[in-house]
């Protein structure tokens, strides 16, 4: 898979240079703040607040279950995930990893998911064990040799905890 870019080395070196872009990933300020500011509050959802060292850790969780199914630097992940912390756990794992995050709306159901899964040769799909009272997974429309994680939190109860007690958004398999 090709992907065309209008950055050529010439833009990247002048917004470098103005100090407009650092040589940092997210990866870096993630592991930076979660050192500076381990206390302070970095998500908040429906069900809690997540300091920056918990967001460090579950973020550390999630890319060593994803790297243990074979995803990595290239690999696409496609989710179906609602506006929680997963969400951006999901996104910063997929970054340490250097995955490709697509997500997904999760209003799209068998049919339209089975496509954008075959069109952009998805190797893991991320989706709830149960969202709005139905079973997403269930309806993902997921060929079987594909890898389909499920986030342990449904929309009506909270996610397992870790002996730290942070919560593990650790993917599942579903095979």
């Amino acid at each position: 898979m090709t992907i065309e870019t209008r950055l050529t080395p010439e833009l990247i070196a002048a917004n470098t240079a103005a100090g407009y872009w650092r040589n940092e990933t997210l990866d870096v300020y993630l592991d930076r703040w979660a050192r500076a500011r381990a206390d302070k509050t970095a998500a908040v959802d429906a069900s809690g607040r997540f300091t920056w060292s918990q967001l460090a850790r579950m973020v550390e969780r999630v890319a060593y279950g994803l790297a243990e199914h074979g995803i990595g630097a290239g690999s696409v992940i496609s989710c179906q995930l609602p506006n929680w912390t997963e969400f951006v756990v999901l996104a910063l794992a997929a970054t340490r990893l250097g995955a490709i995050l697509n997500p997904i709306p999760p209003t799209y159901r068998a049919n339209e998911l089975r496509f954008m899964l075959e069109v952009l040769e998805a190797q893991a799909l991320v989706v709830p064990q149960r969202f709005r009272g139905s079973s997403a997974c269930g309806s993902s429309g997921a060929s079987p040799e594909r890898t389909c994680c499920r986030s342990p939190r449904s929309s009506t109860r909270r996610g397992r905890r870790g002996r730290d007690g942070a919560r593990s958004p650790a993917p599942i398999p579903t095979r």
